[in-house]
């Protein structure tokens, strides 16, 4: 790809990774308008590098800060990425050569959204009990999360979006699910760039060249953003307005691509 090619899928990369909206639909839109014909493993898990290190400093102060408070959630956390992980490593190739397509991605796009505005409406009528605090999440509320996230690895799903639903539905607010699931995805995304590392053959070059560098360093400004936009919008209604952007988005590819 060129450096202009780069930039531009490191900025949507950047903005719609940590966004429940799936950034794998925004990358099939804009290499379609790019006349990109595939985008590598090793390059996509590149981008992820520069959305975690996002979600690292912009959880700093939590993540590194009384840490003896936390190791139980720790714990769970580590527990928690067990399945995802497992499907990863045994399927990651099965869901790269057959899901990847276009038709799936749009579809995904689609289903997620609708149960993004069903999930909306549902919780605005119940309600959550009450405000539970990140480090006092229980066991069962990480691992139901944990296991949404083998969901996401189907493209088009959307990690931040299934994983606070499932979050809701194990009984804490839309404002922690959102705050567990980044917090979930560390171990995940350095875990998968880490095994594309050892799996690609010549990767550090890779890894240094221009191109990836500057790939990096921009979905981690992106992605940076996208946090401090999502925070702000986490105690409102967020859902209803992604699900409703998600629903656009997967017609659309459907109508110009399929």
């Amino acid at each position: 790809m060129t450096l202009l090619q780069t930039v531009v899928l490191a900025v949507v990369q950047g903005i719609t990774e940590l966004l429940p909206v799936s950034s794998s639909g925004h990358l099939i839109l804009t290499s379609k308008l790019l006349s990109i014909d595939s985008i590598s493993t090793f390059t996509l898990t590149s981008l992820h590098l520069g959305t975690t290190i996002a979600i690292i400093l912009f959880n700093w102060k939590f993540l590194f800060t009384n840490i003896n408070s936390k190791i139980k959630l720790y714990s769970y956390i580590v527990v928690a990425t067990i399945p995802a992980a497992i499907i990863g490593v045994l399927f990651g190739d099965v869901i790269e050569g057959y899901l990847r397509g276009t038709f799936v991605v749009a579809t995904m796009l689609i289903v997620v959204g609708a149960i993004m505005l069903y999930v909306d409406r549902k919780f605005v009528k119940v309600g959550v009990k009450e405000e539970v605090k990140l480090e006092d999440i229980t066991f069962k509320q990480t691992l139901v999360e944990g296991l949404a996230q083998s969901i996401a690895l189907v493209p088009g799903v959307s990690r931040s979006g299934i994983t606070t639903i499932a979050g809701m539905f194990s009984g804490i607010s839309q404002y922690t699910a959102i705050r567990l699931s980044f917090i979930l995805g560390i171990p995940i995304l350095v875990g998968s760039f880490t095994y594309e590392m050892f799996k690609t053959e010549n990767s550090l070059n890779l890894l240094t060249q221009t191109n990836s560098l500057v790939a990096i360093i921009i979905t981690f400004v992106a992605g940076y953003m996208s946090l401090w936009f999502l925070d702000k919008m986490s105690k409102t209604r967020f859902l209803r307005y992604f699900g409703i952007y998600r629903i656009v988005v997967g017609v659309l590819i459907l109508i110009l691509f399929i």
